[in-house]
């Protein structure tokens, strides 16, 4: 797993806690710079009385300037007269005058500031105490507070909204399906729904999807192999009946009895293979735990097929010796049950070929039967399937059950089988050619 979601969580936290804070630096800064002005009328307002009292200064009418001070006082409550105080130089040098109009208030301080006017002498200055009415700034505590703690709050509440739906999407697609694979809905699927994401929950959307695929094969298996081993069992149960009823009305009793322990016989090894068949379909064991000789394997199956069918001519092309490294037990069955079918409906003869082509070891299982038509080759691998159109000179003909043991027990090793008819002109004989594929592994190099 590539936690790519990790970093892309850690990504958008951290560049959005830095991102937020520069944000809310920015506006708290411009937003303070521009609360920290006087209004213009109010700079209006202060530079109108500085210039009444520049007037009367320099008009030398002290009286008037001192009652014009008074007045300003009253009105604002806030004024305190300098009007015939002279500073002295070192003070003009060492101190600023008060604070020009078109300066920035500090917003932090309690008191307010005094603002002053330089008069035509530059010597002589208007100071005036900001009265609280001018003072900028008044809903700044409340702004303040809206953009330290209300913004934040809503920009993380904006960001979690949105990783919570980002995160939620894929959960609820995995809920609906989970929810639909419990209802019996075995297409149900979660990958097809989240677009090109390539992150854990994309991960685990295709796990559910392997785990969907697999449990709706395995149904499908299981219902069908329910169904078709039903179907297999009532022809042997139909004869078992009939011989009994024979037998009970001591009609060939012996014979009936031997009818009988063959269709229990037959009855047995459709169990076994049954099984077998629905393990390895379920299971899907990858077997391969043994290094063993495959000629020496075939050369033992074909005895035993050259015993049980003495009428058929078994050619061999088998090197000396082969080693594999795999289970000998299931490709011993795997061939067995591939040469007996072979030797079943061959003619006259089977030939057996045994080389390693490109890397990989191929065997071949020839007979010079009638061969399978073409519409049923694809389906001579299946569970149960039987071709109808082939008669074949046996007491008991099987199951349907041989090759598609074989195909489950030689994937299981790892390999692949392929069948396809075969045309000898110059014979002018036909048959079936079934072809093993198995890998060569490191082990047996």
């Amino acid at each position: 797993m590539n936690k790519q979601f990790f970093w892309k969580l850690c990504f958008i936290i951290i560049a959005g806690s830095m991102a937020l804070y520069w944000l809310i630096d920015l506006l708290s800064n411009h937003t303070e710079l521009r609360m920290s002005h006087i209004a213009t009328e109010h700079q209006q307002q202060i530079l109108a009385y500085a210039d009444k009292a520049e007037q009367l200064y320099f008009q030398g009418d002290m009286i008037a300037l001192t009652a014009y001070m008074k007045k300003i006082q009253q009105q604002e409550s806030r004024l305190k007269p300098l009007a015939d105080t002279r500073l002295s130089k070192s003070y003009i040098d060492s101190f600023t005058l008060g604070r020009d109009v078109s300066w920035k208030i500090h917003l932090y301080f309690k008191e307010n500031p005094v603002m002053g006017v330089v008069f035509a002498d530059k010597t002589s200055h208007f100071l005036m105490q900001l009265p609280a009415r001018m003072r900028p700034g008044n809903y700044w505590g409340i702004t303040s507070l809206v953009l330290k703690i209300a913004l934040p709050v809503v920009l993380l509440s904006l960001l979690t909204a949105l990783l919570y739906r980002h995160m939620m999407q894929p959960l609820r697609r995995l809920e609906q399906a989970s929810r639909r694979l419990s209802q019996g809905d075995f297409t149900a699927r979660v990958c097809t729904h989240l677009g090109s994401r390539n992150d854990e929950f994309a991960h685990v959307a295709q796990t559910f999807d392997a785990m969907a695929l697999r449990i709706g094969k395995m149904v499908t298996r299981q219902r069908e192999f329910i169904a078709d081993f039903s179907h297999e069992l009532r022809t042997p149960i139909t004869r078992i009946e009939m011989a009994l009823a024979c037998a009970q009305s001591e009609l060939n009793s012996q014979e009936m009895l031997a009818r009988i322990a063959l269709e229990v016989q037959g009855m047995r090894k459709l169990a076994e293979d049954s099984l077998t068949l629905a393990w390895l379909d379920n299971e899907e064991p990858k077997a391969c735990d043994e290094n063993f000789d495959l000629v020496d394997l075939l050369d033992s199956i074909l005895d035993d097929g050259s015993f049980e069918f003495p009428d058929k001519v078994i050619s061999r092309e088998l090197p000396e010796s082969l080693l594999f490294y795999g289970n000998s037990r299931l490709l011993g069955q795997a061939f067995e049950n591939i040469i007996r079918n072979a030797l079943r409906y061959a003619k006259h003869e089977v030939l057996l070929a045994l080389v390693i082509q490109e890397g990989e070891i191929v065997l071949t299982i020839t007979d010079d039967g009638v061969g399978v038509e073409e519409q049923h080759l694809a389906d001579i691998f299946k569970a149960f399937y039987r071709i109808p159109t082939i008669q074949v000179q046996t007491i008991n003909p099987g199951f349907g059950l041989g090759l598609a043991l074989a195909q489950r027990q030689i994937i299981a090793c790892q390999g692949q089988v392929f069948a396809k008819n075969i045309t000898n002109t110059c014979l002018k004989s036909t048959g079936l050619k079934i072809t093993i594929l198995l890998p060569i592994t490191a082990e047996q190099v």
